[in-house]
């Protein structure tokens, strides 16, 4: 994949811009194979919850599909 520009996502990177504090990385790169871009973005750990709980609430356009991965945290006991 290729690195590309940001194009496609507008109105998930004015979220992202609201939500600067709380982003650390973003990134989009684009499938050479397939043309799809992906937007990769590396949030504050502290604040995933509440940050990916802002993402969806501006509703996602249907064409996007939408991954969420973070740490596995394993309970005591």
């Amino acid at each position: 994949m290729g690195s590309g520009k940001e194009g496609g996502f507008q109105e998930i990177t004015e979220a992202l811009s609201r939500l600067k504090e709380r982003v650390l990385e973003r990134e989009v790169y684009r499938d050479e194979t397939t043309g799809l871009l992906l937007l990769v973005v590396k949030v504050e750990p502290e604040q995933e919850d509440k940050t990916m709980q802002e993402l969806l609430e501006i509703g996602l356009p249907k064409d996007i599909t939408f991954y969420y991965y973070g740490k596995l945290i394993k309970s005591k006991g």
